[in-house]
């Protein structure tokens, strides 16, 4: 077995949320553009969400909307990765919340909505389509059997619970 490493650099990304109107910034490592074989693809994975942080990059999107729901709803609310956190009295509203916001997240198409403003910001259609494709075979858009925003919200069966889903 053998690993190659390479040079990475940090990246800083600064911006203004719409609806809160804070200051939000990230760090993101990526290999150097003189690194050769990964450079600007891995970025471009990354940023769709194609790449290795792929599911990372759904988790964000459900985490920013609980927290959200929380300012929203006067509710404290915490998060560490994709664990969520609020004071035990608000547990039962906050599992509600949760449910909605995948639900939502299963309507809303995530990876296709980013596509779609990468495309309308310059990319080309020939990366559109190579892009969509390869998120249509690794089945992050319509995969088969896919588990419905109705499914998420029906009512839990008696002596079950509710746990959060994956992609």
């Amino acid at each position: 077995m053998m690993q190659r490493y390479r040079v990475k650099e940090q990246v800083r990304i600064d911006f203004k949320d719409p609806i809160t109107g804070e200051k939000v910034y990230n760090i993101y490592e990526t290999p150097s553009k003189s690194g050769g074989l990964l450079s600007k693809q891995s970025i471009q994975d990354a940023s769709i969400g194609l790449g290795v942080n792929g599911n990372h990059s759904n988790d964000a999107v459900i985490v920013r909307q609980f927290h959200l729901w929380g300012r929203k709803n006067k509710v404290d609310t915490g998060t560490i990765h994709d664990a969520f956190f609020t004071n035990l009295g608000e547990a039962v509203p906050a599992k509600s919340a949760l449910r909605q916001i995948y639900a939502d997240a299963l309507k809303e198409g995530t990876i296709h909505k980013t596509l779609k403003a990468m495309r309308a910001s310059g990319m080309s259609r020939a990366t559109y389509n190579k892009y969509l494709q390869r998120a249509k075979n690794d089945g992050l858009i319509d995969p088969p059997n896919k588990i419905t925003s109705k499914e998420l919200l029906e009512t839990i069966r008696e002596g079950n619970d509710w746990y959060g889903i994956g992609p």
